[in-house]
């Protein structure tokens, strides 16, 4: 290991500190700037919780830094998220999201995700639990029984959020596969099939890159299809860019670059897309009357708020109140 001669060393985890940790450091007050991945806990005014339970990855995807960066998964204890939780319902808190780079990967001794939520559902009584972004192998048979039998909505006094956020990045294999992404197009679909049996109602959003190197009209208009058959409610597209450092970044000369003009019309496709599948996913709800989590006013008055299902509510009506949850009609 290079001896790099380093005064003070601020980690991601307290990028936000940075000029209180720096006045610290001048003043001599010795503040800890290297700490472990303690209590994590970012509240908002609108009644959610963010908790962090996990952080650093082990999937060296080929874009991405952040294995390099943040070094390999680590997990938070289960008994740490618990009081995390209980914290925040002493705040008032109505919804906590569970966070981290790749939740997928999270582990306690032999305690993994289904665990987690296990130990969470039984010792705390928050009224909605929410995942980040998850990978496609957390969906095993018992982690989708425990959903159906907790759901939101479904389920009497169910607390589990119908909302996944699952990373898919590309839906053609040949890109996949550049990518070092670790399932086939194939997997990918028949594990969203099984989610949406198992939790009726389910909102499964996703990530997608345009332009990867070596992506060609072909693989794109491949990807569009298959996204179109999966049925996101939504998507959010982020056209390539090179990060020094990385595979990919190595190898987009080799692999092909993709031409930012080109980038930005299958953009403009797919986030048209992704307003149409939105807009289908809403109108199964037409008529049926959800919980909704009232968090802020907009610009025109109108209370915002999301389901649990995660649609989007905007409501005139001067008797809501912010950071609780009310059942509407969509209309």
């Amino acid at each position: 290991m290079i001896d790099l001669p380093i005064d003070l060393l601020i980690t991601n985890k307290n990028k936000d500190k940075t000029v209180d940790l720096i006045l610290s450091f001048l003043s001599k007050e010795n503040y800890p700037a290297i700490q472990k991945i303690t209590d994590s806990l970012m509240y908002e005014a609108s009644g959610r919780a963010f908790i962090k339970i996990q952080t650093g990855c082990n999937k060296f995807c080929s874009y991405c830094l952040i294995p390099y960066l943040r070094g390999r998964s680590q997990s938070v204890p289960v008994s740490q998220v618990v009081r995390q939780i209980k914290t925040a319902q002493k705040q008032s808190v109505k919804e906590v999201v569970l966070t981290g780079i790749d939740i997928s990967q999270y582990q306690d001794g032999k305690a993994i995700l289904t665990d987690l939520l296990k130990q969470v559902l039984t010792e705390t009584s928050v009224e909605r639990i929410r995942l980040g972004s998850v990978y496609p192998e957390v969906f095993t048979k018992d982690f989708l029984d425990l959903y159906s039998q907790n759901v939101v909505s479904n389920v009497k006094n169910g607390r589990l959020c119908r909302h996944f956020h699952i990373s898919l990045q590309s839906a053609c294999d040949q890109t996949l596969k550049r990518m070092n992404r670790h399932y086939t197009i194939k997997q990918f679909k028949k594990t969203v099939a099984q989610v949406k049996k198992a939790i009726p109602g389910v909102s499964i959003t996703t990530d997608v890159i345009v332009g990867f190197p070596g992506e060609t009209d072909q693989d794109f208009m491949e990807s569009l299809q298959n996204i179109q058959e999966i049925g996101f409610s939504k998507i959010h597209v982020f056209p390539y860019s090179n990060r020094p450092g990385t595979l990919a970044g190595q190898k987009e000369k080799k692999w092909g670059e993709v031409f930012k003009k080109t980038k930005l019309a299958r953009a403009k496709k797919l986030r048209d897309l992704s307003k149409q599948l939105e807009e289908n996913f809403r109108k199964q709800f037409i008529n049926q009357t959800l919980g909704v989590l009232i968090e802020a006013k907009n610009k025109q008055g109108e209370w915002v708020g999301w389901s649990d299902n995660y649609i989007k509510f905007q409501i005139s009506n001067p008797n809501l109140k912010r950071n609780q949850i009310f059942k509407i009609c969509l209309s």
